[in-house]
């Protein structure tokens, strides 16, 4: 918009002024695009997730990127948000509901208009409306290039007893503030430009485990100096099958999660002094785990918090002969 001129005599000379201009009192949203990962065959689950991020109270721009096929029918959208909110359908070659953050990642770079951030939710998850508006909020506060928030269990049908008494189910826990690094791609924000500098493959082409993949990332961009927080107040909700309320599935992941942090430790701190460290940490638990089973019997809830110790060290231990088989195979 063209500025008129005003102009005034003052004695002998000709002043020109200006009117004044008021500041803008707009403020500006970084566009986001939120990616529904992990397997997606259920379509109330699908629809949960989507419908969650659709009601958002986030003023931005939100794109949802969802795999193909798992929510043909939009008409649960409502209207009045099309215009800052739109829905991307990420192809498949297999018939595989599940979307890999890989395929999600490179969608969302190639966006148009790009957008600033990239968040993942899981397949299945609630957020609540303010939920984004948290993660950007913290995001902010901190200037950081990794956002997380707390996921609660939500079961699907009465859980026992050693399940209330620990957070067994829980992810990350309330934290606030700095921390060392995120362990899951899950209830996240981040920096799409950490995502460019990971290229040209952001993850893992063949994980040891669901987590594994992410932990290889997590690694990288702590490596590259990118700071992580924990946003407290930005809790979603994860309903927990029947199939997920055991012990067993609980022991199984505790071990694929060592094994993979283990071996990127070994990838991205790889001194023999840093490997001796390992292996001490891992026979202290495995110690640990022992004692503990000989005393927890009589309570449920402790004897599984030491066979999950236990497991957590045989992981630990697996990926460090991974790692020399590994190192062995390089010198030959």
């Amino acid at each position: 918009m063209t500025m008129r001129q005003r102009e005034r005599t003052t004695g002998s000379s000709n002043v020109t002024t200006l009117p004044t201009a008021r500041p803008s009192l707009r403020r500006t949203f970084p566009g986001v695009a939120v990616c529904v990962s992990g397997a997606c065959s259920d379509p109330a689950l699908v629809r949960r997730t989507a419908q969650a991020v659709i009601d958002q109270d986030y003023a931005g721009s939100i794109v949802l990127i969802l795999p193909e096929g798992t929510a043909a029918d939009q008409r649960w959208i409502r209207q009045g948000v099309k215009r800052s909110r739109e829905v991307v359908s990420a192809p498949r070659d297999d018939a595989c509901f599940d979307l890999d953050s890989n395929t999600a990642f490179a969608i969302a770079l190639q966006l148009r208009p790009s957008v600033e951030f990239v968040a993942v939710l899981k397949c299945g998850q609630a957020a609540p409306t303010q939920w984004l508006s948290v993660l950007m909020k913290a995001q902010q506060e901190f200037d950081a290039d990794l956002v997380v928030g707390p996921v609660k269990a939500v079961f699907d049908e009465a859980p026992a007893d050693w399940m209330l008494s620990g957070t067994f189910f829980d992810r990350f826990g309330l934290r606030r503030g700095p921390i060392a690094r995120v362990s899951a791609a899950d209830n996240l924000l981040i920096r799409a430009s950490v995502i460019s500098s990971c290229l040209p493959r952001a993850l893992a082409p063949e994980p040891l485990s669901e987590d594994s993949d992410w932990i290889d990332f997590v690694y990288k961009t702590e490596a590259l100096g990118f700071a992580s927080i924990c946003a407290n107040d930005a809790v979603v909700f994860d309903v927990v099958p029947k199939s997920r309320m055991t012990k067993e599935w609980l022991i199984a992941k505790e071990y694929d999660e060592a094994l993979a942090d283990t071996r990127a430790q070994s990838l991205y701190k790889s001194t023999p002094l840093a490997d001796t460290v390992r292996g001490l940490r891992a026979y202290g638990l495995l110690v640990s785990g022992l004692i503990s089973c000989g005393w927890s019997w009589f309570d449920e809830a402790w004897l599984l918090r030491a066979r999950l110790k236990l497991a957590h060290a045989q992981g630990m231990m697996m990926a460090r002969a991974m790692a020399r088989a590994q190192r062995g195979k390089e010198a030959a």
